[in-house]
């Protein structure tokens, strides 16, 4: 075979070490090679060609293809500045040497005096300058070989022999005045260490830090004894310098210990698999297309909203609620209600995913194509966290729309990393730019934040729909490359990545009539059939069957009842009837009298009378003092009178104190029209009674007295009249 420069050669014998050598030169006429093996201190070696040439045809020496000193060949600007220094000052040492003439560096005699001549020129040492070219010829005649081989010095992972002198980096004390230099670490010292780790430091329990760890190491472990101090055996710690450092303890714990075992131990199995295990897998090769796989879950939205009733109250935090896509990473559904979450939160974005996304977009102002959010489906899968959608009312999903629901492990939000990643973006990018929005934990001085709410409950779903379809256009950062992605040049953002799935990998999206979605996702409770209409939580309703068959006039005559409906926890103009004999739920509408809240929210109808309650129970104390008010006044004025009546009829029997009301009446009247009885009862005020035996008529301060018979009270009549 050919034969060239760098041609590497194993010798094949029963040593055994590996003898491997280098061809790096010929001689003028190419009939003989020499040879540098490549390891140790060695000098090139003479061999005819033909008697390389033998023993390679008789198995004695192989060709390998492979180079050892492969790894040098590296650019100059990857190689640092103080490497290539040392590596150009060798180099300048040998080049006289490897450009002698006709083969002279391999010629002893030709570059000994090469070699004098640098040596009494630089003050170099021989043995200097013969480490360069064996390092040049072993290393594949290259000027890299040359360079500095740091990394193989210090023996990596090999520990240090143990001697009376101190290892490392002397002290700075030690130094500037003669410190104690401190101890190695011995074996029985680093047995002692691992004791110390494991009982204080890898203990769930405990939890104590590393440094805490080698404070009760030192005292348990290293201490000269214990003394009583107060009944108590307190250790006895040696002398700092007699003992190691913390430096040396972490050392050791990081080399002898096993820190993942550590951390399982510690955090336990929940915190690690959640926080530290390794993160090689892809949670996205669920899905193989759109509708494949959704992800659901919710968040108490960092905002303070106010009231549409009145924008002075403020009524907290929503809970927003979102549906995404893996294979896409589209926002399919969300949900924002004061609610707590709940089950029926979570069936209004079940709900709103299966909604068309134009007419809802539509009810809010927003006008987009159907590109800009395209979906109106249920998947295949829906992974939720064991929260809303486990028990019955999962059943039911499954039952009723025919898709499957799995539930996360408890704690484990790393298995639904797309919408937990979803809701840091909403906060980043939307949330935290809007007013009375919970940017950090406040603290003392610091303005309240709550103070800056502004937006109403359908401001702010407005501006969540406003991310939701900036999101859907957006490129998605992170995103696993596919190979279809540039085989069709498919960006990763959702809606081309929708676009491309519906067109290649359908057959995963479930679609359902809107009216049968709403019938079996929207709450249900029950409402009061009144003379007044259908009450509902304060507010009423009525519909053509209630009127058409006199449910109000019934609940008047008979007396009210309950009725099952159904209702939107997101708007009150409408709920629905759930009546055994009805195939579909039948829709109620807000009556006259509440229809002024007909554009709010349950939140912010809850809040109103809530407020009025309020306002009740704050004037229940002036309230009871304007009873107590009106009650004296009455009682006042009852007892005067009983008092002035009783004296008037002092003496009259039973029949004379009835006797003559017609006539009375009669007479009362006409003093009533010329304002003469409210005259006199003002101008008899507060003065004593007249006597009773005079009731001929008026006494000379005006007092009309009683009449006793019927001839008086046709005189006084008869005098009236003429006047």
């Amino acid at each position: 075979m050919d034969l060239c420069i760098n041609t590497i050669l194993e010798r094949l014998d029963s040593s055994v070490e590996a003898t491997v050598d280098r061809v790096i030169g010929f001689s003028a006429d190419g009939g003989v090679v020499i040879l540098i093996g490549t390891r140790g201190e060695v000098m090139p070696r003479n061999f005819t060609r033909a008697e390389i040439e033998d023993q390679l045809a008789a198995g004695q020496l192989r060709v390998m293809k492979s180079d050892p000193h492969a790894d040098l060949s590296r650019r100059e600007d990857e190689i640092p500045e103080s490497h290539r220094i040392r590596r150009d000052r060798a180099w300048s040492l040998i080049q006289p040497i490897i450009e002698l003439p006709d083969g002279g560096a391999f010629s002893p005699k030709q570059r000994g005096p090469v070699i004098n001549r640098i040596c009494r020129e630089t003050g170099t040492s021989k043995w200097i300058i013969y480490m360069h070219l064996r390092r040049y010829w072993q290393g594949g005649l290259r000027r890299n070989a040359l360079l500095p081989k740091f990394k193989n010095c210090g023996g990596p992972g090999k520990n240090r022999r143990w001697t009376e002198a101190k290892r490392g980096r002397r002290r700075k004390l030690t130094k500037l005045n003669g410190a104690p230099p401190g101890v190695n670490v011995t074996e029985e010292m680093r047995g002692l260490f691992r004791l110390g780790i494991k009982a204080f430091y890898e203990n769930e329990e405990l939890k104590l830090t590393l440094r805490e760890a080698y404070q009760r190491t030192l005292e348990r472990y290293m201490n000269r004894g214990y003394e009583l101090v107060n009944d108590i055996y307190s250790p006895i710690t040696p002398l700092a310098s007699e003992v190691p450092t913390f430096e040396q303890f972490h050392y050791w714990h990081l080399k002898d210990g096993d820190t993942d075992q550590a951390i399982r131990i510690r955090e336990g199995k929940r915190r690690y698999d959640l926080r530290h295990r390794a993160l090689g897998g892809d949670a996205s090769l669920i899905a193989f297309g759109p509708g494949s796989v959704f992800q659901i879950d919710s968040t108490i939205a960092d905002i303070y909203l106010v009231s549409v009733m009145g924008r002075t109250r403020i009524i907290g935090r929503p809970t927003l609620y979102l549906m995404v896509d893996v294979f896409t990473r589209m926002i399919v559904g969300f949900c924002a209600v004061i609610e707590n979450a709940s089950y029926g939160s979570a069936a209004l974005a079940l709900e709103n995913a299966a909604q068309d996304k134009v007419e809802f977009c539509a009810k809010f102002g927003i006008k987009i194509s159907e590109f800009e959010w395209p979906s109106a489906h249920f998947s295949e899968l829906l992974v939720a966290d064991r929260a809303e959608m486990l028990g019955k009312n999962s059943n039911h999903l499954i039952d009723a729309f025919g898709f499957r629901i799995a539930n996360t492990p408890p704690h484990r939000a790393d298995l639904k990393p797309f919408i937990e990643r979803l809701f840091h973006s909403i906060n980043q990018e939307l949330i935290h730019s809007l007013p009375g929005a919970v940017r950090k934990k406040r603290e003392r001085g610091d303005r309240d934040y709550r103070l800056d709410a502004s937006l109403t409950l359908n401001e702010f779903r407005k501006a969540v729909i406003y991310f939701i379809l900036h999101h859907n256009r957006s490129r998605v950062e992170g995103y696993r490359p596919r190979d279809f992605m540039v085989a069709d040049e498919i960006e990763p953002r959702p809606v081309l990545l929708w676009q491309w799935g519906i067109q290649n990998r359908s057959g995963h999206l479930l679609k359902h009539d809107p009216e049968f979605v709403r019938q079996n996702l929207l709450p249900g409770e029950q409402a009061t059939v009144t003379e007044r209409g259908i009450r509902f939580r304060n507010l009423y309703y009525t519909c053509s069957r209630a009127v058409a068959e006199h449910w109000f006039a019934t609940a008047r005559q008979k007396g009210s009842w309950r009725i099952d409906i159904a209702y939107d926890p997101r708007q009150t103009a409408i709920i629905y009837l759930r009546l055994p004999n009805l195939t579909a739920p039948e829709q109620c509408q807000l009556m006259g009298a509440s229809s002024q809240y007909s554009e709010c929210s349950w939140e912010d109808v809850e809040d109103f009378f809530s407020g009025l309650n309020e306002m009740k129970d704050r004037s229940r104390t002036p309230d009871m003092q304007e009873q107590s008010l009106y009650h004296a006044q009455i009682d006042d004025l009852r007892h005067n009178a009983r008092a002035r009546t009783a004296a008037a009829r002092d003496g009259q029997s039973r029949a004379a104190k009835i006797r003559g009301i017609r006539a009375n009446r009669q007479v009362e009247r006409e003093l009533d029209r010329r304002g003469t009885a409210v005259e006199n009862s003002v101008a008899t005020a507060g003065k004593p009674l007249p006597p009773t035996e005079n009731h001929s008529g008026a006494e000379a301060d005006g007092y009309v007295g009683l009449p006793t018979d019927f001839e008086t009270l046709e005189q006084q009549r008869d005098e009236l009249c003429k006047s």
